[in-house]
């Protein structure tokens, strides 16, 4: 029979041998996913919109519905909540979604809209010291049926925000090649 406290050692032994190593990452490097609920991920994700682009009417973003993996380049990984979804449409950040074509990689994917603009997708959010948190944002710009095919011009940059007065700014940016 083993004591309480030598089977709560050996429980926080065995919580630190299964936890994640996320040094390895190059998204979230080092960092854990928050846990937030939708609406506050779509905060963090339109701040981030609005740090890269300037969020005038004009301008047409879409969401592309596969999130960014840890691991860095441009698979898919796991789907971005409808959730999240439908908080970022019902603010007026984006207007709607896309699964982009991919025709070429050098070439521009073609999502089905009315208008060209940019397709973006999100990293999870990553929870930082304090009241701070992480996020990539990449922008790939698309073209629609009626366009034709461009030159692709695509941008990936992480995101620090902090939350303030019921929001959240972002405080630091970088890009990332």
């Amino acid at each position: 029979m083993t004591s309480p406290s030598f089977r709560k050692a050996l429980g926080l032994v065995f919580l630190l041998a299964c936890a994640e190593d996320t040094s390895k990452y190059a998204r979230g490097r080092g960092l854990e996913v928050a846990q937030l609920p939708a609406a506050e991920r779509a905060k963090i994700y339109a701040a981030a919109l609005g740090g890269a682009f300037d969020l005038d009417p004009g301008l047409s973003l879409l969401v592309d519905t596969t999130m960014l993996t840890r691991v860095g380049g441009e698979r898919p990984g796991g789907a971005l909540g409808a959730d999240v979804r439908s908080a970022l449409r019902e603010t007026g950040v984006t207007k709607g979604e896309c699964q982009p074509e991919r025709r070429a990689p050098t070439r521009t994917p073609v999502c089905r809209a009315d208008v060209p603009g940019y397709v973006v997708r999100f990293s999870d959010v990553f929870a930082m010291a304090g009241d701070s948190v992480q996020t990539h944002l990449l922008a790939d710009r698309y073209d629609t049926p009626a366009t034709g095919e461009h030159n692709r011009f695509r941008i990936e940059q992480a995101y620090q925000l902090v939350r303030r007065d019921g929001g959240w700014s972002v405080v630091r940016k970088a890009r990332i090649d």
